[in-house]
């Protein structure tokens, strides 16, 4: 079945891809993780269960990263949208690792994103599935330690006939006393992404030899030699008159593409990551966290540009 054209209204927030990012500042911040809360909170529902419950997709590291990251400027470079103008964008996010088995590749998947403007949330979401929502952010340019990182958002702290939904903070991180690697300090003059690529390897303690079985190594590395960051969703839209069901479903799969690093570092910091609780965002219980402040196991700050382009889908249902 042929798809009706997309109606481009008066200020429309939902450009054409593929869009191109110019300077983008990241930190990441890993925290240790269940599998089996990956799996059974986020996987099964989010990926497996619109396939019938078959077990395709599946956590890979017993990590997770608290991401923050700004974009200076993100536009369409599609045809006949190049003077459409650009913007700035705030984020932060949760990263979690896991491998589509069918096409023996890796893909990062986001449980929680927040943005700071209309275009971005509208963008992300329709176009690919980023489960994107406002929020407001406190954040360092880099490429120093930054003492605190924090993002709110409206959300309900505990349900209930009179809950309301209001604007708080949903997780912060921040510096603490101590060092994070013991007799090593910041690791600096990072200047190609395959070394940064290959030192967070080595700081997940990422195990290969079930990669290998998988025949995900050799994808993973292909990607990380293409300066490639693979991406899975789900997108989907609430039908009108059936609202428990959705009138468009799939599973998208897409390509970030680096096009130029700028550096990295890793920082021999100690830093903490408080996840205030909410009921509208269990965010500790869908990752399987401690309470309390999460120790972080290693952070670093990185600067590139990238582009984004259409998706794949690798299951898509639609009336």
């Amino acid at each position: 079945m042929s798809l009706p054209s997309y109606v481009n209204r008066s200020g429309e927030q939902v450009y054409l891809p593929p869009f191109a990012a110019t300077g983008t500042r990241l930190f990441g911040f890993a925290v240790s993780a269940s599998l089996d809360a990956q799996k059974t909170r986020i996987c099964n529902p989010c990926l497996n269960a619109p396939l019938g419950g078959k077990q395709r997709f599946l956590p890979v590291l017993d990590q997770v990263f608290f991401v923050f990251n700004s974009i200076d400027a993100l536009r369409s470079t599609a045809p006949g949208w190049e003077n459409t103008g650009s913007f700035t964008e705030q984020e932060g996010a949760v990263w979690m690792l896991v491998a589509d088995t069918e096409t023996d590749r890796m893909f990062w998947y986001h449980p929680y994103m927040l943005v700071d403007n209309a275009y971005a949330l509208s963008m992300g979401r329709e176009i690919y599935g980023f489960p994107k929502s406002l929020g407001w952010f406190e954040l360092a340019p880099g490429p120093d330690a930054p003492d605190v990182l924090s993002v709110e958002t409206i959300g309900v702290r505990q349900w209930g006939p009179d809950a309301k939904g209001e604007r708080q903070p949903l997780f912060t991180v921040r510096r603490i006393d101590g060092p994070a690697f013991p007799g090593e300090g910041v690791l600096e003059g990072i200047s190609e992404a395959s070394q940064l690529m290959a030192e967070l390897v080595k700081l997940s303690s990422l195990d290969l030899s079930w990669l290998e079985e998988l025949k995900l190594s050799a994808h993973f590395l292909e990607d990380v030699l293409n300066l490639r960051l693979p991406m899975v969703f789900l997108k989907q839209f609430r039908d009108g008159l059936a609202p428990s069901q959705a009138v468009a479903q799939c599973i998208q799969e897409v390509n970030v593409q680096l096009t130029a690093f700028h550096g990295a570092r890793i920082y021999g910091d100690a830093f903490e990551v408080v996840v205030h609780d909410m009921d509208s965002h269990p965010i500790r219980a869908d990752l399987g966290l401690p309470n309390g402040p999460i120790p972080v196991n290693y952070a670093f700050w990185t600067c590139f540009d990238f582009t984004i382009g259409p998706c794949t889908a690798a299951w898509k249902v639609s009336p």
